[in-house]
């Protein structure tokens, strides 16, 4: 019981600072358009300042990225760092075939989404062909690895142009190129 609680604490905290680190980043790139701005309008003062502000902001997202570190090494063994069971390859399913569900489900919510609303539909999508070392949860976030997948896959299709990197936080949305690349998938 007691190591249930533990366990439940650590996922909750590590969660938590994830989900920080992720608003941090937001803030940051928020902030990062607006210096852009007033570096177009030549104010010198007012950029500095912002550039000291920008700054102190990368300066805590470093800080949050060591509190992550150090709350798992809190429990992983009294800061001893513990090593990570990689998955042998060709065991768990291919990020290349979350591709296709992913644009699929974007393609159904029409076009944009919450991130949770398109990784489940993902999933729905998946049932079939996902198999049990999908379905293992991930020490690091307690999630199933087929959903960590899909978030990764999610990062290449923004890095390619098929998803919005542009959209807000925790919304996903399929570009024009995205669109069409269904379409030559489906042919």
């Amino acid at each position: 019981m007691a190591k249930m609680i533990e366990l439940e604490q650590t996922q909750e905290v590590a969660a938590a600072l994830e989900i920080c680190l992720e608003e941090v980043e937001v803030a940051i790139d928020e902030f990062s358009s607006k210096v852009g701005e007033v570096f177009a309008e030549s104010d010198r003062e007012t950029l500095e300042r912002l550039l000291r502000r920008k700054f102190e902001m990368e300066n805590f997202r470093e800080a949050v990225k060591d509190l992550q570190k150090r709350w798992a090494r809190m429990w992983n063994g009294r800061g001893k760092k513990r090593k990570k069971k990689k998955l042998p390859r060709g065991l768990r399913t291919p990020q290349e075939q979350f591709v296709r569900p992913l644009l699929e489900a974007l393609e159904e919510l029409g076009g944009t989404a919450r991130a949770a609303e398109v990784i489940d539909l993902v999933g729905k999508k998946m049932e079939k062909e996902l198999n049990e070392h999908d379905r293992e949860k991930l020490s690091s976030t307690g999630q199933p690895r087929w959903r960590n997948t899909v978030q990764w896959c999610r990062l290449d299709l923004v890095r390619e142009g098929l998803l919005s990197p542009d959209s807000p936080h925790g919304i996903w949305e399929i570009t024009e190129k995205g669109k069409a690349y269904l379409e030559s998938l489906k042919r």
